[in-house]
């Protein structure tokens, strides 16, 4: 599924705002809008299983999700790149990844009322030359990773996040001998 110069605006939804994907689905967003899009179970905007969602140039802004605002479940992989993800809030992360893969490059995420990234068992997350400002998590402001196997963050830029409890940038949890996390010039 290919969605191209798009605008969603002012839905709801019990799994997903917009759009819900199961069963190794391929979703791509390109140039496209998601305004104001709430879910009562899952993500805001987008919630997937055992799929992958490729995001190019597209912005996100007031959503509300319980799981994500984009939520990729069940080895899930999510590829985000030149996009804006604003004023939105969730329980479990504004982009929440548990168990797949996870990029983010170019991107920023800003002013939202949960952490920014929440990483759960995640195989490989690689965040790239983009901008996590203003978020707030109970944990982490801006990222938090559970026995994730490798995170790489290069060339980023975490700035005035703040958390309720532990690490306001960044929160770690269950690092193993064979986690690998690199934070290069950021």
């Amino acid at each position: 599924l290919t969605i191209s110069n798009s605008t969603f605006a002012n839905q709801s939804g019990q799994v997903s705002g917009f759009i819900s994907l199961k069963a190794k689905s391929l979703l791509r967003v390109l140039n496209s809008e998601f305004t104001h899009g709430r879910a009562l179970l899952q993500a805001g905007a987008i919630y997937s299983q055992f799929s992958q969602v490729v995001v190019f140039n597209s912005e996100f802004s007031n959503l509300i999700g319980t799981r994500g605002v984009i939520g990729c479940a069940l080895d899930s992989n999510i590829s985000i790149a030149d996009s804006l993800i604003k004023d939105s809030q969730s329980f479990s992360g504004v982009i929440l990844s548990e168990g797949g893969n996870q990029e983010l490059l170019r991107t920023t995420i800003r002013n939202s009322t949960s952490s920014a990234l929440v990483l759960n068992k995640a195989k490989r997350s690689s965040i790239k030359k983009s901008s996590i400002e203003f978020c707030t998590g109970t944990k982490g402001g801006a990222l938090v990773s559970f026995d994730s196997e490798f995170v790489e963050i290069l060339e980023s830029k975490f700035l005035n996040n703040t958390a309720d409890t532990f690490g306001g940038a960044a929160f770690f949890k269950k690092v193993s001998s064979q986690s690998t996390y690199e934070i290069l010039n950021t």
